[in-house]
C-alpha cells in the first residue's frame, strides 16, 4: 500500500488501473471519464470522495457524448454536487442523455415534469417521460407510471440520498445501455496517444480508415509485434476485470501465475515509465500537487527496482537520487 498526504492509500494496481483510467479519459474517451467520476463519488479505488473532481469528470464524459455522463452531469446539476445547482442545466443534460435512448435518462426528465424542475410542471409530460423509461427496461418506472395513470393526486415525491462519500444520489448510473461499437479516431495532432494504446494491446483493426495506418506505421516504427500487443491486451483485460470486483481492485493470490505475471507487467511498466516511454499523468488530472505525485512514481520506482540510471530526464534522476537517499535516511 502506499500512503498518499497521509489521508489516502492506494495499492500498486490500484494505481496501475487509475492511470490508464486517467489517460483514456483524457484522451477523450467518455466511458472511461463517467467511470472516474463515479470512483470519485463514491470514494472506490482508493480515491478520496470529491464532489469537484466528481463534477470535472461528469463534464468531460458529457462532453464526450457518453450518454451515461450526460445523465450524471445532469444529476450533479439538479442536486448542486460540485457545482451551483441548476434546474435548467439538468434538464437540458437528461434531454441530451435521453435523445441517446438512456432510460435512465426518461426517469429523472419524468421527475423533472412531475414537480416542475427547470421546466412547467405536466403531468401529463412526466407520464410519457416514465412510459419511454419503462419501454427502454427501467423498471423503476412502472410504479410511477401506475401512480400517474391512476391517481395523479398521490404522485409520489422523489428521496434523494444525500451527496455523502460511497451513496449514490438521484438516479445516477443505474440503468442504461451499451453504446454502439464504433471504432477509435485519433487526431494526427494526438498520435503521442499510440503509446498508450499500445500498453492496452489495442490492434489497428480497432482504428478507424485514417488512423489505422498511422497506428500501423507507429507500431512498425517502435518494433511493436503481434505477440507484445497480445501480451499488453493480457494484462490490461486483467485490470479491467478487477475494476468490476466490489472492492475496485482486487489483489490475486499470492504466489500464484497471475500474482507472478501482474508483478512482472507492474515492474515492467515502472521502468518504462521512468525512461520517459509511457505518457505521464499530469498532476492536475490526478488531483494531487506535482510534488506529490513524483513522490509517488519514485515511490514505485523503488518497488519495482528502478536505478536513477534508468529515469530521464537528467534532473529527475537526481531527485529520484535524493528520494532514495532520503529513505534510506528514515528507514535507518
Amino acid at each position: 500500500m502506499i500512503e498518499l498526504t497521509g489521508r489516502l492509500t492506494m495499492t500498486v494496481e490500484q494505481i496501475v488501473a487509475f492511470g490508464r483510467l486517467t489517460e483514456a479519459a483524457a484522451s477523450g474517451d467518455g466511458a472511461a471519464a463517467c467511470r472516474l467520476g463515479d470512483m470519485y463519488r463514491e470514494a472506490l479505488g482508493g480515491l478520496r470522495y470529491s464532489p469537484k473532481l466528481t463534477f470535472h469528470w461528469y463534464s468531460r464524459s458529457a462532453l464526450a457524448g457518453d450518454a451515461n455522463g450526460q445523465n450524471n452531469l445532469g444529476a450533479c446539476y439538479e442536486h448542486g454536487l460540485g457545482c451551483e445547482q441548476s434546474y435548467a442545466k439538468a434538464v437540458k443534460w437528461y434531454r441530451l442523455s435521453a435523445a441517446q435512448g438512456l432510460s435512465t435518462a426518461y426517469m429523472n426528465l419524468g421527475y423533472c415534469y412531475l414537480h416542475g424542475h427547470g421546466v412547467p410542471e405536466d403531468k401529463d409530460e412526466a407520464l410519457w417521460q416514465f412510459q419511454e423509461a419503462v419501454a427502454r427496461g427501467e423498471d423503476g418506472a412502472e410504479k410511477e407510471v401506475e401512480r400517474l395513470g391512476v391517481k395523479l393526486s398521490k404522485s409520489r415525491i422523489r428521496v434523494v440520498d444525500q451527496t455523502e462519500a460511497g451513496q449514490h444520489f438521484g438516479l445516477v448510473g443505474v440503468g442504461g445501455i451499451e453504446p454502439p461499437a464504433e471504432k477509435t479516431h485519433v487526431p494526427r495532432d494526438r498520435e503521442s496517444i499510440f503509446s498508450f494504446y499500445v500498453l492496452q494491446g489495442r490492434e489497428p483493426e480497432e482504428f478507424d480508415a485514417d488512423t489505422e495506418p498511422r497506428y500501423r506505421a507507429y507500431l512498425a516504427k517502435e518494433g511493436v509485434t503481434k505477440e507484445i500487443l497480445e501480451r499488453n491486451r493480457e494484462y490490461s483485460d486483467l485490470a479491467m476485470r478487477a475494476w468490476e470486483k466490489d472492492d475496485c481492485f482486487g489483489s490475486p493470490e499470492p504466489g500464484s501465475v497471475e500474482a507472478q505475471m501482474v508483478e512482472r507487467r507492474v515492474a515492467r511498466f515502472w521502468q518504462r515509465h521512468a525512461a520517459g516511454e509511457i505518457p505521464a499523468m499530469g498532476s492536475k488530472l490526478a488531483g494531487m500537487d506535482p510534488e506529490t505525485l513524483e513522490r509517488l512514481y519514485f515511490a514505485m520506482y523503488v518497488k519495482h527496482g528502478v536505478t536513477p540510471e534508468e529515469v530521464t530526464p537528467g534532473d529527475r534522476a537526481e531527485r529520484y537520487r535524493a528520494y532514495m537517499a532520503s529513505e534510506q535516511k528514515d528507514a535507518g
